[in-house]
């Protein structure tokens, strides 16, 4: 399967725009929507999950076998 990476901005009324886009005319084709990456609070939510697993993690104590298995 053959995937197409895209980023574009949500037009006033809603639509989305894709131009040039390397499938034939006719294609049936799947489309996933998610907010970019770069979106500044994707970026916000990214650093407080680093956070919460580097703290978490930095107090971990190698005799405390509580999270050894989930």
């Amino acid at each position: 399967m053959h995937t197409y990476h895209a980023e574009t901005v949500v037009e006033q009324d809603g639509r989305l725009v894709l131009r040039g886009v390397p499938f034939p005319k006719g294609e049936r084709v799947d489309v996933v929507v998610m907010p970019s990456r770069e979106a500044p609070d994707a970026a916000e939510d990214e650093a407080w999950r680093r956070l919460a697993i580097e703290s978490f993690f930095r107090g971990d104590n190698p005799n405390d076998a509580a999270y050894d298995t989930l």
